[in-house]
């Protein structure tokens, strides 16, 4: 039996599908695709299946000694304008078997600025206290960052640690509105002491409004495609709103 349907849902399934078709590149221990990985006595960082995200893996990040510490991985790329940043997002995610004293950490994610500092964006000074044992999604563009790795002569607003600032600003007050990105960081520092355990994956940045490049990492490759969450989610709506259409016309 033929029915309409709205374009509405047409509309809503078509940039589900379109949305499958964005650049998600995978990532396996085989084939880093740029990224490194990084394992020290008490810390690593490597995609293992500990906490697997929409695959069989992720980026996992786990220190025995949080306190002292450091863990994580990057990817580096020709040096990009900070002023032509049009996204920037990833998934985190923190082990309810953490024990570090700052109960409010989760992975960070950092932009790796030519002059060897750091713009770094931690969930908590946006969104506050973190869920534990659960997947989480930041969309960076417009949160809260703070710049690291500067020389202890710069003080107020630029220097190390000091002041918590949108990229805006910190590309306006610190680097003069010319701020270059080399390369993109996901990692932990220092948390207090105690052990952390947690993970990153669907690391994702555009510049200058192109279609964002999504890193998907996984212990193997899949043979399909993996949609992003977002694209799940909308596909689903459209899908039920044409079952719904194809139920209500058989009723009559």
């Amino acid at each position: 039996m033929r029915f309409a349907v709205p374009a509405a849902v047409l509309t809503a399934v078509a940039i589900a599908s379109s949305s499958l078709a964005a650049q998600t590149v995978v990532v396996t221990p085989s084939d880093m695709q740029g990224w490194t990985s990084f394992a020290s006595s008490g810390a690593f960082s490597g995609i293992t299946n500990a906490f697997p995200r929409l695959g069989n893996g992720s980026l996992e990040i786990s220190q025995d000694d949080a306190e002292n510490g450091y863990s994580g991985s990057h990817i580096l790329f020709s040096n990009q304008s900070l002023s032509l940043l049009s996204s920037f997002s990833y998934d985190w995610y923190r082990s309810g078997l953490s024990t570090d004293q700052n109960q409010n950490v989760v992975p960070s994610l950092s932009l790796m600025m030519s002059d060897g500092t750091y713009l770094v964006y931690e969930p908590f000074y946006t969104i506050g206290e973190p869920p534990v044992d659960t997947w989480g999604t930041s969309n960076t563009m417009g949160g809260i960052f703070w710049r690291d790795g500067v020389d202890d002569a710069v003080t107020g607003e630029c220097g190390e640690a000091s002041a918590y600032q949108s990229l805006a600003l910190f590309n306006a007050d610190c680097y003069g509105g010319q701020g270059q990105v080399d390369g993109v960081e996901a990692y932990l520092g220092q948390t207090g002491q105690g052990t952390f355990d947690g993970a990153v994956d669907n690391v994702s940045y555009a510049f200058d409004g192109a279609t964002p490049t999504t890193f998907n990492f996984e212990l193997d490759a899949p043979t399909g495609a993996v949609p992003e969450p977002a694209s799940l989610s909308l596909m689903a709506t459209g899908l039920v709103g044409l079952a719904g259409l194809s139920r209500r016309k058989r009723r009559r």
